[in-house]
């Protein structure tokens, strides 16, 4: 029996599809095994992401940047995991949520310390090729050769020794006679 047969029957599949365009079908399902009430929380969405993004994000770079000890550190990044444990083993769809709307944040903290890391790499690599330390050519004047035989005819004003004294204090020398300084004469 094909469709004609079916329209000659009074059924007309076009109503069918009609009815099943209209029908909406339920975008949550749940069960309970117990009579209690099944309770339901809404969030919006966007507040979600941002609220635990920014927490992420503040726990995460306050780790980072802080000059925490060692045990400290270890001891504060320890007790986030049993929490987040504890929270897994009690209530795991909150867990979920949780880390489903801490997504955006861990991928903005990793690409931050990523940044950071090779921000420093960087630094530390301008830091040991500084053009201050790089060794000079062979041909170059500021090297001085050690063996070498030349000494200089006179020694300049630094290598200069100081006269000799007999133990009083140098005086400044006269100026010439024909100099442009100017005697007071008590006018």
């Amino acid at each position: 029996m094909g469709s004609d047969g079916l329209r000659a029957s009074g059924f007309n599949p076009e109503v069918i599809e009609d009815a099943e365009a209209d029908t909406a079908y339920p975008s949550l399902t749940s069960w309970r095994t117990d009579l209690e009430p099944l309770r339901i929380t809404h969030t919006p969405q966007q507040p979600w992401l941002l609220a635990c993004s920014l927490s992420v994000l503040a726990v995460g770079l306050g780790l980072y940047f802080l000059p925490l000890r060692r045990v400290l550190f270890w001891a504060v990044g320890l007790s986030l995991c049993l929490s987040a444990a504890v929270v897994g083993m009690f209530w795991p769809g909150i867990l979920s949520y949780v880390l489903f709307g801490c997504e955006p944040g861990l991928i903005v903290l990793v690409l931050v310390i990523l940044l950071q890391w090779l921000l420093y790499r960087r630094y530390r690599r301008q830091v040991v090729f500084m053009p201050g330390f790089t060794r000079l050519k062979a041909g170059s004047s500021l090297i001085r050769k050690s063996g070498s035989s030349q000494q200089r005819a006179e020694p300049s004003t630094v290598d200069a020794l100081p006269p000799a004294s007999s133990g009083q204090w140098a005086t400044a020398p006269a100026p010439p006679a024909g100099s442009s300084q100017t005697k007071n004469s008590g006018a």
